[in-house]
């Protein structure tokens, strides 16, 4: 066995011509240093993982099927980005401990969105969110560096067409809801407000609904347009002398009359 000999650098030759190859720099440059990349994907992560948690408490009040679907499908995209960015965080080294508690900072703003009044209002506020985290998808790509944090860069570029339907559909949404209510764009311009003054850490934050508002709580009753003909008679079972009504013999032991009741309770609940 003969072991070859170490191979060296070869004399250039002059004569060969050189191609004119495209610079690195526009592909693995990047202005972010490391702590900056995890700041950044924290802020995204809470930011999303809030807002699934806001437009699950305020689905069940809308009454549009429309919207009401379109902000199902989004809950479910947020839940999927926010997945995502954990899984990378923690690749990162950020402790799973860090990753349980959403900071104030986020928080605040996004449970504004629960004291909207109506389904445009929402709208509009849930429009500002959608642009802002955008804007800083856009600019976290932009500023990364493509080399030695491919994987952000790809999760990020991989729900791009998302949000851009989520635009598409908003933008549409907004010129619908301001033939009906002119006003709600206001509660857009709120959230916009808030954000710039959260980013920006100031203490002049404006006058926030919760601050004037009882706690929020999540209503049992699912709002539904005349356009839910499927739930119509939903609750006719359990009306007198429905065909599918439940009612509870007063000859019967207490045992019994206890079970019926509790069934029809607990049928009630799931058709509702």
């Amino acid at each position: 066995m003969t072991i070859p000999k170490t191979t060296k650098s070869r004399a250039r030759n002059m004569t060969a011509p050189l191609p004119q190859l495209p610079p690195l720099h526009s592909h693995f440059g990047g202005e972010l240093t490391f702590a900056q990349s995890v700041e950044h994907l924290e802020h995204l992560f809470f930011t999303h993982w809030s807002l699934m948690r806001v437009l699950a408490g305020v689905l069940i009040r809308i009454p549009d099927i429309e919207t009401k679907v379109f902000l199902a499908h989004s809950l479910y995209l947020h839940s999927e980005v926010a997945s995502v960015a954990r899984r990378r965080l923690i690749e990162l080294r950020v402790r799973e401990s860090k990753l349980h508690v959403i900071p104030d900072s986020i928080d605040t703003i996004c449970n504004e969105l629960l004291y909207c009044d109506t389904a445009a209002e929402l709208v509009f506020g849930y429009s500002a969110f959608i642009n802002d985290i955008q804007e800083r998808h856009s600019n976290y790509v932009m500023e990364a560096n493509e080399l030695l944090d491919r994987p952000s860069v790809t999760m990020l570029r991989r729900f791009e067409a998302d949000f851009e339907r989520t635009t598409e559909w908003l933008d549409t949404a907004q010129s619908a809801y301001l033939a009906v209510d002119p006003d709600s764009y206001l509660f857009g311009e709120h959230i916009m407000e808030i954000q710039k003054v959260g980013a920006s850490e100031g203490s002049n934050m404006p006058p926030l609904r919760k601050a004037s508002r009882e706690p929020y709580r999540r209503t049992n009753e699912c709002a539904r347009d005349g356009r839910f003909s499927l739930f119509h008679q939903s609750r006719s079972y359990s009306a007198p002398g429905s065909s599918h009504s439940t009612p509870v013999d007063s000859a019967k032991d207490p045992k019994t009359q206890q079970d019926d009741k509790y069934e029809a309770d607990r049928l009630e609940l799931a058709r509702t």
